[in-house]
């Protein structure tokens, strides 16, 4: 994608839709811990329960890290056609980024508290 417009809405979809997808992977968490803690569960079971959690933190890390993509592409396009940068594929670059580090933030909690070193009410 070269096009400025583009990746400032997939900038705009991934600060929309990450936080939604952390939340789901934060009450996955919860759900699946008596999958991954409790021992009357097999060892498929489990394995199962942390690969759907890391599979949804993975997408949720995949919006932002597309969006900066994309935006990188669209000011590089622009910046060789025109001289200089696109307002849109600057300020996508800079939303996702911004969602990046709050989702790799988000995650560093999630693992800590999946492993029993945080609690909800902090670390």
């Amino acid at each position: 994608m070269s096009r400025p417009g583009t990746s400032f809405a997939l900038a705009v979809a991934s600060a929309v839709l990450t936080p939604v997808l952390l939340v789901i992977e934060f009450l996955a968490l919860f759900v699946l811990g008596r999958a991954i803690y409790g021992p009357e569960y097999s060892l498929l079971a489990k394995a199962l329960s942390v690969g759907l959690i890391v599979a949804i933190g993975l997408l949720a890390l995949a919006l932002p890290a597309l969006a900066v993509v994309s935006a990188i592409r669209a000011r590089r396009a622009s910046t060789t056609e025109s001289g200089r940068a696109s307002g849109l594929a600057t300020a996508a670059v800079v939303i996702g980024a911004i969602v990046g580090v709050a989702v790799v933030g988000a995650q560093v909690y999630l693992a800590l508290l999946g492993t029993g070193v945080c609690g909800l009410d902090g670390c």
